[in-house]
């Protein structure tokens, strides 16, 4: 009886021994769950927040696409009109171009036209020394008479309708067997009332410088009495000179070809 009292005994100390060695391997499992649960609390809360964060992000993405489309449909209509705005500087710069290249032709027209100006502007301080000269030694026509004038139609001995030949008359001129130009000098005409420029006709013959002779150019103007002008042309070794012009005056004239 005493072997198995014994062994009970031995029994319950190594089930007390067990259960001690039992509770301490379960204490620990425990504690390690609790603290794993722990970390998975705080993991969750990680999660979470990093959740909230990945859906402001998602907002926030979905902002920027919806902004870049935006920018591209400006994009595009922003180089729609960038080309635009290309073409029309290409063209506004050709005709820029067009408009330098017509620039320069008119400032060489211009500089052409400044020339003549001045040639015209010499031609008649020229003409007028002439015209001047001329007018110089037209007898006066008042000399002895009255000009006849609206207000004065009282007057009397009216100067009479009047030719003044301008130059030498006769003109005395040396032949030239090479030909030459014979310029007439013309006359002008008083017609009783004022001077009536250009109206003097002239008819005669044709002076020609090749063949020595005598040659007769008349003028006529209105009631005026006709005048005659002797054109003597002289043969070369005659000595033949010029002559002493008659009256004086401007007027128009005859250009005789040799």
């Amino acid at each position: 009886m005493e072997k198995p009292a014994t062994m009970l005994i031995v029994l319950l100390i190594a089930v007390i021994l067990l259960s001690d060695n039992f509770l301490e391997n379960t204490s620990e499992p425990d504690n390690r769950i609790a603290e794993l649960e722990e970390n998975n609390s705080e993991k969750e809360d990680e999660i979470l927040a990093l959740n909230q964060e990945i859906n402001q992000l998602q907002h926030l993405v979905s902002d920027l696409n919806a902004e870049v489309l935006e920018l591209r449909e400006n994009n595009s209509e922003l180089r729609l009109e960038i080309e635009r705005l290309e073409e029309g500087l290409l063209i506004a710069n050709a005709r820029i171009a067009n408009l330098l290249a017509e620039v320069i032709v008119l400032g060489d027209e211009n500089l052409e036209l400044e020339s003549e100006i001045v040639r015209l502007q010499e031609n008649l301080s020229v003409t007028n020394t002439t015209i001047t000269n001329l007018l110089a030694g037209i007898p006066d026509p008042l000399e002895g008479c009255y000009l006849l004038e609206p207000e004065h139609t009282w007057a009397i001995d009216v100067c009479p309708p009047t030719i003044f030949i301008l130059g030498e008359n006769p003109a005395n001129l040396t032949q030239n067997e090479n030909g030459g130009n014979y310029y007439d000098e013309g006359a002008i005409c008083w017609n009783g009332t004022d001077w009536p420029w250009h109206a003097v006709e002239v008819s005669g013959q044709v002076v020609n410088l090749r063949v020595a002779a005598t040659y007769e150019i008349h003028y006529n103007c209105g009631e005026a009495p006709e005048v005659t002008r002797i054109v003597n042309v002289v043969a070369q070794n005659s000595g033949g000179g010029q002559g002493d012009g008659g009256g004086q005056g401007d007027g128009g004239g005859q250009q005789g070809q040799g």
